[in-house]
């Protein structure tokens, strides 16, 4: 039975597979609603996610992600609950693979989450009972696109495949829901050469209707 008894947290889900711009777009988007919508009482705050994998040389701590190890990942799986969950497989098949999940600590304010379709599906049971409401844009880009923009920010050719490889299966259940309607609310911004600006406007605008 669904929870009607208080608001719901509304959360705008931004989804694409590596390389397809979504972070460029959603920080972009977020740097640009209060423009577009200065009368508006919403903003776009993203939630940074923890996660067990090692930092790129293009990343800063706490903005693209929370890094941390393995015990601490664990310490805070213990004590506190989970809002979303992912695990995605080492690309040089070495380990258990990378975690990534935030905690329903971690909303407050913050409404904007840059994840994958399994951190989606893992907040299934959230939104069956009330307690979250989400807006899902899939940035879809071609796969030659995002192959250059891996060459472009240094990615390891073979990691990059491994990558995609391992990402395949989740993003073919993913493109049928989006395909059927197979989720409440969901949007699609092709992601294919420039125009960043208007395609993070239309972020904004999806947004601020969603919020």
């Amino acid at each position: 039975m669904h929870n009607e008894t208080h608001k719901r947290k509304k959360i705008i889900c931004i989804v694409g597979e590596s390389c397809s711009g979504k972070d460029t777009l959603t920080r972009l988007a977020i740097e640009m609603y209060p423009l577009y919508y200065r009368g508006s009482s919403s903003r776009m705050k993203e939630v940074v996610s923890y996660t067990t994998r090692p930092m790129r040389k293009n990343e800063t701590q706490g903005v693209e992600h929370i890094f941390i190890s393995t015990e601490e990942a664990e310490k805070i799986k213990q004590n506190q609950t989970l809002l979303a969950y992912t695990k995605i497989k080492n690309p040089d098949f070495q380990g258990e693979g990378f975690e990534y999940f935030t905690t329903v600590n971690q909303l407050g304010e913050f409404n904007t989450y840059i994840i994958d379709p399994n951190g989606i599906n893992s907040m299934n049971s959230l939104v069956y009972n009330g307690i979250v409401e989400l807006c899902i844009i899939y940035i879809k880009t071609p796969k030659f696109i995002r192959f250059l923009r891996s060459k472009k920010r240094g990615d390891d050719k073979i990691a990059y495949y491994n990558r995609i490889n391992n990402e395949k299966k989740q993003f073919e259940l993913f493109h049928t829901m989006i395909k059927y309607n197979g989720y409440d609310n969901a949007h699609v911004i092709h992601n294919i050469f420039g125009f960043k600006h208007s395609k993070a406007k239309r972020i904004c605008k999806i947004a601020n209707k969603f919020l």
